[in-house]
């Protein structure tokens, strides 16, 4: 009897644990983790630096583009580029970042990395991460490059067929 009891009772401690560890992360404590890591800062940095890459290779687009036809592809770009700014802020990313977080990660996991970031090793990773994402933007500015030259074709496709 006593075996069965306690038997019982390590079931409940069980579940009970596992009940705590795999509990849904709350909105709170997702945006301080987001608050704590710079996320909004670092994506604003990636952003910037996605601007500075399209710039940049549409700069080099248009020495291919007729001068005639430079007026409709800058205003094309630049209606572009407002459709991006809109459609990615961090404003209208953040509930979606907190949605993934909240899907993947269990309050456990968030607690954790919270206090991990707060360490000198997590506030030295937050820190560094700025330039890890500039190394990886040097190289897909590269990939982009490529990118827009068939995109720069097809313009002249479009722009011809007037």
């Amino acid at each position: 009897m006593k075996r069965l009891m306690f038997f019982i009772l390590a079931i409940f401690v069980s579940c009970t644990t596992l009940a705590q560890t795999s509990q849904p992360a709350s909105k709170a404590s997702i945006e301080q983790l987001l608050e704590v890591t710079e996320t909004k800062q670092m994506y604003d940095a990636t952003m910037q630096e996605m601007t500075k890459m399209v710039d940049q290779s549409t700069a080099r687009v248009m020495t291919r583009i007729p001068a005639e036809k430079q007026a409709k592809f800058k205003q094309v770009m630049v209606q572009l580029d407002a459709i991006i700014k809109e459609e990615m802020s961090w404003e209208k990313m953040k509930p979606q970042y907190v949605q993934i977080y909240a899907e993947t990660f269990t309050q456990q996991e968030i607690d954790d990395l919270a206090a991990f970031y707060q360490t000198p090793s997590g506030k030295s990773f937050i820190k560094k991460q700025p330039l890890v994402i500039q190394r990886t933007s040097a190289i897909s500015q590269e990939k982009m490059g490529v990118m827009l030259e068939r995109f720069s074709s097809m313009m002249q496709k479009v722009m011809s067929e007037d």
